[in-house]
């Protein structure tokens, strides 16, 4: 899945792929969806089973009571109401039916005990699978988020990601449960229509030829339906989007006093989504009573075709029964129809990102284990340019990170200060040239090893929603809680956590809400110390703390951790003022490198 260029509904909706509209487009999504569940397929079968076994149950107590009731209006006899049956088989009905009556009313009702139950069993089984269905989709498509390459996970749309997790993903799920119920109808409905072919072949053709315009007239609501469905999508995800942006930002917004503004906006983009809602609602629930009156007129056709057959009141009104017990099986097909249409969008679009190559798991620990203890990084020539743009990010850098000395690393905002760290967490890869750790390429040394030694913190690296311990142990599971005082005490903010109420357990709220700027920049340090890493990355890590309090932190770090390599991003002077070498970057090109304590390097 590409999330270049912005990735968003609407682009996905432009693209050809699920412009197109119809049963092949249709069945290929399908086809590609499949694997995700195809360890399930005895379960989906049986459900599908159990809602035969329903329409088959319903089917023959109809049928018998359809035999009671044309017995009861004074037809003429069993025979007489199945004549086929009668000349092709050896068996008389009429006194099978009149010798066994209560037997046959057992029957009925033993037959409808086990449709109730067989009704239920699918209830339950479909509602599982409905719920397993979107479990799988939504791991997969967070599986795809989580796992996405840098480059197309940076310029991936925020709403776009939630409105597929929370909104397309569900659709999706639905959209296999209706599928699903099909074949159940479509069998019930064949199941009623040979039965009414046993009693007035004729009438069975009149009433296949209705069915079949009937679903002609159906196919008029199809593409304006698909067009809806992409519309939604859509908009879906433009409501999502301003949601999120409204909550992220909302301290900005109100200090620019624009909540009224970013209030409105909301609310015409919610509005929009309703009135789209109540469009499509009003198309399907147009399609239902109109199939409904169809099938009346249908069946009102048949009751006179089959006076004009000289059949009796007792067939007419057995036929009458059994067509009104088809109606709702027809109904259902076309209901079912009628929301795969509608939610074919949503596949497309789901299918689109899932359907990638994906790590099943976290990348598998491959290559070299990085050196221990190394002296420097290198970079030798390194260029990158992103995917999307046209001049390169950094252009034939070089320079050196000596080990246990702070480097710092200066420049204006754009000079490339932020791919060069993206790099050393191997978050990409150079376009041309190479690190190298010791003489050994950077990229040829095992990724997960390699950052089980680095820790970054800084100003765009987040605090985690749960509890400050949960936040600690994110790159140490097996942190101790005094191992974590240890490193809330070095990041200056031990004292902070201890008063509070609940100690380690205090929970920091989504994006560490709850605390000021310069708590959660301090808890952030704490958990890039709790690694006690070999190389730390600071950018703009203290920038929200006053500048003593910053020089006071950097000299403890730098007594505790006396071998470890600490790499700064920064623009404050005092935070550069303890660096031994300082490059200063311009334009992706190293303008410059001194040292400002003239420390001898290796």
């Amino acid at each position: 899945m590409n999330f270049k260029g912005n990735l968003s509904a609407k682009s996905v909706i432009g693209h050809g792929k699920l412009a197109r509209a119809g049963v092949s487009s249709l069945m290929s999504d399908l086809t590609r969806i499949w694997p995700i569940l195809a360890d399930r397929r005895a379960v989906f079968a049986g459900m599908v089973a159990l809602g035969l076994a329903a329409s088959v149950l319903e089917a023959a107590a109809v049928s018998l009571i359809s035999v009671l009731l044309y017995l009861s209006l004074g037809g003429g006899g069993a025979s007489r109401l199945f004549p086929w049956i009668q000349d092709h088989f050896d068996i008389d009905l009429n006194s099978l039916f009149q010798v066994h009556f209560w037997f046959v009313c057992a029957a009925v009702v033993a037959t409808l005990l086990l449709r109730a139950a067989a009704v239920a069993s699918y209830g339950v089984v479909a509602v599982s699978l409905k719920s397993l269905v979107f479990h799988r989709l939504r791991l997969r498509l967070y599986q795809r988020f989580m796992f996405a390459p840098h480059e197309d996970a940076s310029q991936a749309s925020f709403g776009f990601i939630t409105n597929t997790l929370q909104v397309e993903a569900p659709r999706v799920a639905e959209l296999i449960d209706q599928l699903f119920r099909m074949p159940i109808n479509a069998c019930g409905a064949g199941i009623f229509f040979v039965v009414l072919l046993l009693i007035s072949w004729p009438v069975a053709c009149l009433t296949a030829i209705a069915g079949l315009a009937l679903a002609l007239l159906m196919q008029v609501s199809r593409v304006y339906l698909h067009r809806l469905g992409q519309r939604i999508l859509a908009l879906n995800e433009d409501l999502a989007s301003r949601m999120l942006s409204g909550i992220q930002a909302l301290r900005t917004i109100r200090a620019f006093g624009a909540e009224g503004r970013e209030f409105d906006r909301f609310a015409d983009a919610s509005k929009s989504v309703a009135r789209m809602a109540v469009r499509f609602a009003a198309v399907e629930n147009v399609v239902t009573p109109s199939t409904t009156l169809a099938a009346l007129g249908m069946i009102g056709a048949v009751v006179l075709f089959s006076h004009a057959l000289g059949n009796g009141s007792a067939e007419t009104l057995t036929i009458v029964a059994l067509l009104f017990r088809l109606q709702p099986q027809i109904q259902g097909l076309q209901s079912s129809l009628t929301s795969i249409h509608g939610l074919e969008s949503s596949l497309g679009l789901v299918v689109r990102v899932i359907t990638e190559q994906v790590p099943a798991q976290p990348p598998a620990r491959s290559g070299r284990t990085p050196l221990a203890p190394w002296d420097s990084i290198r970079f030798d020539n390194v260029s990158y340019r992103h995917p999307t743009s046209v001049e390169p990010t950094l252009n034939q850098l070089s320079f050196e990170i000596p080990r246990g000395l702070v480097t710092a690393i200066v420049g204006q905002s754009g000079a490339g200060k932020t791919t060069i760290l993206n790099l050393l967490l191997r978050l990409t890869e150079p376009s041309e040239g190479a690190i190298e750790v010791d003489g050994v390429p950077l990229s040829s040394i095992d990724r997960l090893a390699w950052l089980g030694g680095v820790a970054i913190t800084g100003q765009d690296i987040d605090v985690m929603n749960g509890t400050v311990i949960d936040n600690l142990r994110l790159g140490r599971p097996d942190l101790s809680a005094a191992e974590a005082m240890e490193a809330l005490t070095l990041a200056g903010i031990a004292d902070f956590i201890g008063s509070l109420p609940d100690g380690l357990e205090t929970k920091v709220g989504e994006r560490g809400h709850r605390l000021s700027g310069g708590q959660r920049q301090r808890i952030a340090l704490a958990r890039a110390l709790a690694m006690k890493p070999r190389l730390l990355i600071l950018d703009e890590a203290t920038n929200a703390v006053d500048a003593k309090l910053e020089a006071t932190i950097l000299q403890d770090v730098r007594s505790a951790f006396p071998d470890a390599t600490i790499l700064i991003v920064a623009h404050r002077g005092s935070a550069l003022s303890d660096a031994d070498v300082v490059i200063d970057i311009a334009e992706g090109r190293v303008r410059s490198i001194h040292y400002p304590h003239q420390t001898a390097i290796a």
